[in-house]
């Protein structure tokens, strides 16, 4: 029973991620923002939600609008690149104050990023142990 217990524990454990002061919750596809006021669970679209796990998985990296099409949509679906764009601004309002988190890279597309030493997440960003 013990070893159930930490089994089920562990499985849970592996379906948040830990950004700074965000929390993914892959399961309820969902986030949690620490110190928002009124309710500190955020409910995202499924499709704002694959983009946000996307880009919390490789912070750093530089989607292009292609990339974030095929990952999110697929890689048939005739979607114009521009939505990106529409779904990334309403992400980037859902997740206020950390909306400077979703950078956007002239001419290749968007990133993720979070400094270190950012005074509203403090030294622990929290990305190596649970990403995947």
């Amino acid at each position: 029973e013990s070893k159930l217990r930490k089994k089920q524990r562990d499985a849970v454990q592996s379906d948040i991620i830990k950004v700074g002061e965000i929390e993914i919750n892959k399961s309820t596809q969902s986030i949690r923002i620490k110190g928002q006021q009124d309710a500190d669970r955020v409910e995202l679209t499924p499709i704002e939600f694959k983009i946000l796990l996307m880009f919390a998985k490789t912070p750093g990296k530089v989607f292009s609008r292609d990339e974030i099409l095929n990952h999110v949509w697929g890689e048939n679906i005739h979607v114009y690149t521009r939505s990106v764009d529409t779904h990334v601004s309403k992400l980037r309002k859902k997740i206020t104050p950390f909306s400077n988190y979703i950078q956007s890279v002239h001419g290749s597309g968007y990133r993720f990023y979070v400094e270190k030493n950012d005074p509203l997440i403090g030294t622990d960003i929290g990305l190596a142990s649970n990403l995947y």
